[in-house]
């Protein structure tokens, strides 16, 4: 069931970076890409750790997977969160209690993870109340946010963000082209 939720979550995550970037389906594709991959990553380390390392898989439990799985979550949210303020995009009402519902809730958790793992499972009981304290809170905030459709403002037609990724393009591009100039220049001499 933890495993479902964390997966839920960041769904939500790559649902927020899929709003907030429509407008730039570059930069979209580029997060979205970036987040499964790394997702994959986690949940092949979480299967493969425990088989490698016999011994050490006493010390990893599904409490850590958790824990890495929120605190991807968090540096996801707070990238989106600076893009947005770095580049000024406009979102709307929907999207703004969206992000700041589950900011809350994606904090409470670690903050909880985090005491777990100091206290012990003598926490237990707090930690669950602090949860569901905190989806409850969540859901409120969702609730409020999404009760009426609020159309997201129109990006700009240029903005600086199409520029930065337009630039980026071309400078990978241009890196790829002197990349392969030299292997065909090392493969015949």
């Amino acid at each position: 069931m933890a495993l479902l939720s964390l997966m839920l979550g960041y769904g939500i995550v790559l649902e927020i970076f899929r709003h907030v970037l429509t407008p730039y389906p570059g930069v979209e594709k580029l997060a979205t890409f970036g987040g499964l991959i790394i997702a994959g990553i986690i949940v092949t380390f979480s299967t493969i750790y425990p088989l490698v390392a016999p011994a050490a898989s006493g010390a990893f439990s599904i409490v850590q997977l958790e824990r890495d799985f929120w605190a991807v979550q968090a540096v996801f949210l707070f990238g989106i969160l600076a893009l947005i303020s770095h580049y000024g995009i406009s979102i709307g009402r929907n999207l703004k209690g969206m992000i700041f519902g589950y900011c809350l809730c994606l904090a409470t958790t670690l903050m909880a993870l985090a005491l777990r793992s100091y206290i012990g499972t003598s926490f237990r009981a707090t930690r669950n109340f602090v949860e569901t304290f905190s989806y409850l809170a969540s859901l409120s905030i969702w609730v409020i946010a999404l009760w009426s459709d609020y159309p997201s403002p129109v990006a700009k037609p240029s903005s600086p963000l199409d520029a930065d990724y337009e630039s980026l393009v071309l400078r990978t591009r241009s890196m790829v082209g002197v990349m392969r100039s030299y292997l065909t220049k090392t493969v015949r001499p």
